[in-house]
């Protein structure tokens, strides 16, 4: 067998607890742009407070399981020449989510993402990010925005602005860029939405995203390996209409380029009927829709428990392109979707044929006709029915608490042997015989993400050294950020301030600066401790 791009198998429950966790009570609240290299720690919890931007030429590096907490109104933007290093592991993932500190209870945040910015090609000459930056196209396919690797991404709905309704956006992300072990679940509107570039994405993990797990437009030139799309909600579905992954042109202009062109390879999209008895919303539409004037390569992939179709070609223009080799779908397998495939005007007779599609219809074309343009080796289960062969888990309850995930392929499959020329495993699809996805959160609604049970609307709390005190104290914490730091004694009803002192930070990390109570009367007060861009708060007794 192929060396695998997934890790080796360890066993998840319904609700899990982060590796290299951060106190509740410990929040750096984030609310101003970072203009100089800034690295974010695993020992604290980081808050997104309205648009945050990472500016040319500087670095954000985040630690291993380090948590971002976003808020409603939260967008965090890497703008072109920018970079971001996010390196996690699979038991010290990245991640980024509302309600740190309630499992159990979290929902999607409204206008929060994250938007990542290269210098690659899009047939956007320039356009407005979300945070009023502007973006105008390059021409560097190999650019480089740093790395995504091992990153959670919960409950996001996208920013407000059109074409920018991601969870996460990469706009003009180059093949320089490193991405796998990405996971984007619980999006109310787009998991991942890819705008031009030519981003090199493998291993990634969508659930339950509203409205589609992918939205690839703009003349992208992904490439994708190693994705398991899975929709398991019946919930999860949206007014807009729902797809695996919508691939298009630009929408004001079909004959735009770069004409969008993605690659799909080994990957498996699951749709809601896989593992749900309907009735169904009529939302939910089909696997892989390729539409105004889009090109895609389909190979060593799986579509199944479509409501719509596995395969839907959008298009005179589209269908033209089956005869062109500019869409390509080989060694693919169907099974238990609404139709296997479809295409409008339409599949068959005179209107493919008028539309200069492969052979003399879309089932010719798919089923490899005589004709050169005809495709090879796919498997359709309405045709000749076969078992698929997935790990029951994959219908389990994923937040119960006896769940186990243990999303592989069994010993029952009957699916068809990859292109052993262009397959990266030695199985078609995503799922594999012998590997879990143990760095996929299934039940990201019940995660634990920090250590101690503090309300999450708590104020965080700083050391003080001596605690109580009734002269000179120390405040203890620690920082990343140099300059001038504002220290004010606060009173714990009002917020009025009472006292403040005012200090120079020389170097990052970790600081000890002294102020007075003296005078002060016995009781409790909360102190704050602002920074560049941060803001602590603790409590402090005067006895």
């Amino acid at each position: 067998m192929k060396k695998l791009l997934f890790s080796t198998i360890i066993g998840l429950a319904a609700t899990v607890t982060v590796q290299a966790q951060a106190p509740c009570s410990r929040i750096v609240t984030l609310s101003n742009d970072i203009t100089a290299n800034r690295t974010l720690y695993s020992d604290s919890i980081y808050r997104i407070s309205g648009n945050v931007a990472v500016t040319a030429p500087h670095i954000l590096t985040i630690q291993a399981g380090t948590i971002v907490e976003m808020q409603q109104n939260s967008i965090l933007e890497i703008l072109q020449g920018a970079q971001i290093n996010a390196t996690g592991t699979a038991t010290a993932p990245i991640i980024f989510t509302p309600d740190v500190g309630a499992p159990g209870s979290r929902t999607q945040v409204s206008n929060a993402s994250i938007i990542i910015a290269g210098r690659a090609a899009t047939s956007l000459s320039s356009t407005t990010l979300p945070g009023g930056e502007s973006f105008t196209t390059g021409t560097t396919a190999g650019d480089n925005s740093g790395t995504l690797q091992y990153v959670q991404i919960h409950y996001l709905n996208g920013s407000t602005t059109a074409d920018f309704e991601n969870a996460l956006t990469f706009i003009g992300v180059g093949s320089g860029t490193t991405i796998d072990h990405v996971e984007v679940t619980n999006s109310g509107r787009n998991g991942l939405g890819i705008l031009g570039g030519s981003p090199v994405i493998n291993s990634l993990y969508t659930q339950d995203n509203f409205q589609n797990g992918i939205l690839a437009t703009y003349g992208t030139q992904a490439q994708i390996t190693g994705w398991l799309e899975n929709r398991r909600d019946p919930a999860a579905h949206s007014s807009n209409l729902s797809y695996g992954i919508l691939i298009q042109n630009n929408l004001a202009n079909a004959a735009a380029t770069p004409i969008t062109h993605v690659k799909l390879n080994n990957v498996t999209i699951k749709g809601v009927a896989d593992c749900n008895t309907g009735p169904f919303s009529s939302d939910f539409r089909d696997g892989i829709r390729i539409a105004n004037n889009a090109e895609a390569e389909v190979r060593n992939s799986v579509i199944t428990g479509q409501v719509g179709n596995g395969l839907y070609l959008n298009g005179a223009d589209c269908i033209g392109k089956t005869k062109t080799g500019e869409i390509v779908f080989s060694y693919n397998s169907l099974a238990d979707n609404g139709n296997d495939f479809d295409a409008f005007p339409s599949s068959t007779g005179a209107s493919w044929s008028s539309n200069s599609g492969c052979s003399t219809s879309m089932a010719a074309w798919l089923t490899g006709s005589s004709a050169s343009c005809s495709q090879i080796s796919n498997q359709f289960d309405q045709i000749n029915p076969f078992d698929l062969g997935y790990d029951a888990s994959f219908c389990g309850s994923y937040c119960d608490q006896n769940f186990t995930q243990n999303f592989v392929l069994t010993e029952n499959t009957e699916l068809a042997d990859p292109d052993v020329t262009t397959s990266v495993y030695d199985f078609r699809g995503a799922v594999p015989f012998d590997n879990l996805y143990d760095w996929v959160y299934s039940c990201p609604q019940n995660a634990v993400y920090c250590t101690d049970n503090l309300l999450r609307n708590e104020a965080p709390k700083v050391n003080f050294i001596p605690n109580p005190t009734n002269g000179m104290t120390y405040a203890v914490f620690r920082t990343d950020v140099t300059g001038e730091v504002i220290i004010s004694v606060l009173d714990k009803v009002s917020g009025m301030t009472l006292r403040s002192v005012r200090a120079k930070i020389a170097q990052s990390g970790d600081q000890k600066i002294s102020f007075s109570m003296s005078g002060m009367e016995v009781g409790v007060y909360t102190v704050r401790i602002q920074t560049k861009g941060e803001i602590l708060y603790g409590q402090l007794v005067v006895k």
